[in-house]
């Protein structure tokens, strides 16, 4: 009987793990100034959120913590307090742009060294933006150079290093990266000689290679999101529309459709070694909401799925997702002001988990003691 109440107790808690799960936003609010207003761009597996929001001097880069709220990066010396923050990684390291005294500049931000200016690439006209950053410390993102804008790779804040543009285009050679897993893998976008934008997979050892695009697409592919299974999100033209894609290696690029009603438009942002991905999808009359893409590739608005906590939220983007499923994007809140969100499921897998063993061992201890 006990074996047979086991089997069924794993099953239920099975069940409610891939059932359609509920989840509660966290408002993040934004940071002292006269606009309510920000974004959540990325999240690590702590918790901590950055993204931007207007301050008193302007819109500035900033790092959010269930302790300490959020916090104002401020911008680089002689800029004119304008800056964003794209991408945070598990050390609390965190990239983006900022204005400085000659341009536009990517940084690196951390909490002993304040912010610092990556610099450019030889011709980059002083303009460049970092994307992310690996447990590793490799940053990516982009540079202008001679040749247009060219995807780069920096260690720790190190020299930009190029990284080119498409294997045998010449002059105008446009790359971007946009996303680095902690194999120093970068995804983004490079434009091809025959003038298409595709999506493109980097590593050291294969150097940039072409992810195609979804069969039936038209000219368009761009890879926005890697996990260290080198599996690849992004988006890419389809034969009805934009679309969502996942590439991974052996299969290829597979459509991940839209939510329901939409009028052929999906985006995909992130993607989390346990398989679930975060993105945008349109419902129809060109209004988005947040999506969420599961290992079966199911997709759900996440609107549809809230606890009744948080009721009069509006998900319209979902930016990133780290491996416990914690979500950070763009929404509206119950006020009515555009605001970074952190949504957590209720319960979360470790209770679900907690709460399976807990009954396994009252059934065990009433054995016992029979």
């Amino acid at each position: 009987m006990f074996r047979l109440f086991f089997m069924m107790l794993i099953v239920a808690s099975a069940q409610l793990a891939y059932a359609q799960q509920e989840y509660y936003v966290t408002d993040l609010g934004d940071l002292p100034g006269s606009i309510s207003y920000g974004f959540g761009y990325d999240i690590n597996d702590h918790g901590q959120v950055v993204g931007n929001s207007y301050s008193t001097a302007g819109l500035h880069a900033f790092i959010w913590d269930p302790v300490n709220g959020m916090t104002d990066l401020g911008d680089l010396p002689g800029g004119s307090s304008r800056s964003t923050a794209y991408g945070i990684n598990n050390n609390g390291q965190v990239v983006g742009e900022a204005t400085a005294a000659t341009g536009t500049r990517g940084f690196l931000w951390d909490p002993v060294n304040g912010m610092m200016d990556l610099g450019d690439l030889p011709g980059g006209n002083d303009l460049s933006v970092a994307y992310k950053i690996n447990n590793n410390g490799q940053i990516t993102g982009l540079s202008h150079t001679s040749t247009g804008n060219h995807a780069f790779l920096s260690q720790s804040g190190a020299s930009l290093v190029d990284l080119g543009g498409f294997p045998g285009v010449s002059g105008f050679n446009d790359s971007f990266g946009r996303d680095i897993n902690n194999q120093g893998q970068v995804v983004g976008r490079a434009r091809l000689s025959s003038g298409r934008n595709h999506a493109i997979l980097w590593d050291a050892t294969n150097g940039m290679i072409d992810l195609g695009e979804i069969p039936g697409g038209g000219d368009y592919s761009e890879a926005l999101g890697i996990n260290d299974l080198s599996q690849v999100v992004g988006q890419s033209t389809a034969a009805a529309g934009v679309s969502a894609f996942l590439w991974q290696s052996g299969t290829g690029m597979i459509n991940l459709g839209d939510l329901p009603g939409g009028n052929y438009f999906s985006i995909a942002r992130d993607i989390n070694n346990n398989g679930q991905i975060v993105g945008q999808g349109d419902v129809g009359d060109e209004s988005f909401r947040a999506a969420l893409w599961d290992t079966s590739g199911n997709i759900t608005n996440l609107n549809s799925v809230l606890n009744a906590s948080s009721s009069g939220w509006l998900l319209m983007d979902a930016m990133a997702i780290n491996e416990q499923g914690w979500i950070t994007g763009i929404g509206r809140n119950p006020n009515g002001n555009i605001h970074p969100y952190l949504l957590r499921p209720v319960p979360e897998p470790a209770t679900l988990s907690l709460l399976c063993m807990g009954s396994l061992a009252m059934i065990h201890r009433r054995r016992v003691h029979k």
